[in-house]
């Protein structure tokens, strides 16, 4: 969604906003949004951390993508 998406290069998992605890032995989603950092929770598999990402990145993100687009359309 967003169009900066590579994870860090310290990052394990592949996904940016996941990351696995290995004291846990679980994957942590979060994600950050206008200076703050949201846990999104922990989740067993993977695929589970990486699609609570992603609907929180289109449950935050895309109502400011689409205020900008709908204003640089507007001009």
């Amino acid at each position: 969604m967003i169009s900066n998406t590579n994870p860090p290069r310290n990052n394990k998992s592949g996904y940016k906003g996941v990351w696995y605890d290995p004291i846990h032995g679980v994957y942590q989603a979060y994600i950050g949004f206008q200076h703050k950092k949201y846990a999104l929770g922990t989740y067993k598999h993977l695929d589970d951390a990486v699609k609570a990402r992603q609907e929180a990145e289109e449950r935050l993100f895309a109502p400011v993508l689409e205020a900008v687009q709908a204003e640089q359309s507007a001009r």
